[in-house]
C-alpha cells in the first residue's frame, strides 16, 4: 500500500465528502433497491454522471429479468412453445444484464487485476509430439 504523504492527511478532513448517487425518482421500487444495493458495493465516487443512465437501465434490466424468471417458473413444461417465447426473453435480459454489468466494471473480471498474480495458472505442459520430452508432462 502506497503512502499518503502529510500533505494529503492535513487536507483529507477539509476536502468536501462525496455521497453515492441516490437512485431516480421515477425508479420502481425494486430497481432502487437494485440501485442501492449495487452503489453501496463500490466508493460514493465510482459512478460519474456519464455512468448514472447506464446503471439506471442495468436496474431497469434486473427487475425484467426476475420478472420474466419468475413467470418461466410457473409455465407448465407441456406448453413448449410458450416455454421457449419465454425462456427466450429470459435469454435477451440476461445478454443485456451481462453487458450493462460489464460496461459498469461490476463483474468479478472488472475487480481482479490481471497482474495481480491471484489467479494464476500452471504452464500447459508440452507435447512430446511438439519437441516435449515425455517426463516433461505435467503431473498434478
Amino acid at each position: 500500500m502506497p503512502r499518503v504523504s502529510t500533505d494529503a492527511l492535513a487536507t483529507a478532513n477539509l476536502l468536501p465528502k462525496t455521497r453515492p448517487p441516490a437512485p431516480p425518482r421515477h425508479l420502481k421500487r425494486e430497481a432502487q433497491q437494485h440501485w442501492r444495493q449495487i452503489v453501496a458495493t463500490r466508493p460514493a465516487d465510482y459512478f460519474s454522471a456519464g455512468n448514472l443512465p447506464l446503471l439506471e437501465q442495468y436496474c431497469r434490466v434486473l427487475v425484467l429479468l426476475h420478472q420474466a424468471g419468475d413467470l418461466l417458473d410457473t409455465i407448465d413444461a407441456a406448453d413448449v412453445g410458450h416455454f421457449a417465447e419465454q425462456a427466450a426473453v429470459v435469454s435477451r435480459l440476461t445478454g443485456m444484464a451481462v453487458t450493462l454489468a460489464t460496461k459498469l466494471r461490476l463483474t468479478i473480471q472488472s475487480n481482479v487485476r490481471g497482474d495481480a498474480g491471484v489467479l494464476k495458472e500452471r504452464p500447459r505442459p508440452r507435447s512430446p509430439l511438439l519437441g516435449g520430452s515425455i517426463t516433461s508432462l505435467h503431473r498434478g
